[in-house]
């Protein structure tokens, strides 16, 4: 599995990083909401363990394809090479990770996702939704390397739409969680909001309905507050 993440950028030279280091930081960024939402409680030994293997597995689909790369990561899943992982984890709990894979991206909806359980220990929804609020709170400059951008529009140009991105990543300087009642704050800190507003609005849109999903059972409200710094 590391060395397929590894070979990530190779598909993706116009898009920030969906390799090893973006799974580094979504482990830390759920280390981090732990303590926040009391997640050895709130989840079961089984739902954790699947937001575990997803965020090394959700974005194998950049191999093949940026655009649709959440679907070809529920296909890639399906390869023979996987099929270790199905067997000692079994194949409801595998099924779920491939779920939570298609489901990462915005371009999907919650309400698509089977309705029966496939694992009576596992609530879908829930861990699909958790783990897209996960995803969009990686937000720094570690998924824009800054020398790696300066190499590209050297000698081969990101388009604009990628160069909007990644200056948005070298202006979010921190990301952190703070509880306030049954609410917690997305503290997101910004040297310019007129840059980062690509990455911090569309992290505000996709918490409507991670929230609609979240609330079902019980968990705070996630809200964004963007602060200024210098």
């Amino acid at each position: 599995m590391t060395p397929l993440l590894y070979y990530l950028p190779r598909a993706t030279k116009d898009f920030t990083d969906h390799a090893i280091i973006h799974s580094y930081n979504l482990l830390r960024i759920l280390c981090e909401l732990r303590p926040v939402l009391d997640l050895t409680k709130t989840l079961t030994e089984e739902e954790r363990y699947v937001l575990c293997l997803s965020i090394f597995l959700h974005d194998l689909g950049c191999l093949i394809d940026r655009a649709r790369h959440n679907e070809f990561s529920a296909k890639i899943l399906d390869v023979e090479g996987f099929d270790r992982f199905e067997y000692e984890i079994g194949s409801d709990l595998w099924t779920c990770v491939k779920y939570v894979s298609i489901s990462h991206s915005s371009t999907y909806e919650f309400s698509d996702l089977p309705l029966h359980p496939i694992n009576p220990n596992v609530r879908l929804n829930l861990i699909c939704a958790l783990f897209r609020m996960v995803d969009g709170c990686d937000l720094t400059q570690t998924r824009a390397n800054p020398m790696l951008y300066k190499i590209l529009m050297r000698y081969d140009p990101l388009d604009i739409k990628s160069q909007t991105i990644w200056k948005a990543h070298f202006n979010i300087k921190g990301v952190v969680f703070e509880k306030h009642g049954r609410s917690v704050l997305i503290l997101i800190s910004s040297k310019r909001s007129a840059t980062t507003n690509v990455l911090t609005d569309h992290l505000k849109d996709d918490l409507v309905k991670i929230n609609q999903i979240l609330g079902q059972y019980k968990f705070p409200e996630f809200k964004v507050d963007v602060r200024a710094v210098s």
